[in-house]
């Protein structure tokens, strides 16, 4: 959720490490990078997603698609 998302970035800005990804990665590189994390399972992405602080789903399957989608 949006507020949820808001209270993450700040509590991360508020301990001075970086909410956005540096201006020269591209979504192409990201999505490659996504495919080699530790969650990642046979080369597809899993993620981690809050549904409030504290309060977070782990090993969440996420389309390739909806993920572009977020990263606009």
């Amino acid at each position: 959720p949006a507020d949820v998302r808001r209270q993450i970035v700040a509590a991360i800005g508020d301990v001075f490490l970086p909410v956005a990804l540096p201006a020269d990665v591209s979504d192409d590189d990201l999505i490659a990078l996504l495919g080699r994390d530790k969650k990642a399972e046979n080369g597809a992405a899993k993620f981690v997603l809050a549904r409030a602080l504290g309060d977070v789903v782990a090993g969440v399957a996420v389309d390739e698609a909806t993920v572009r989608e977020g990263l606009m």
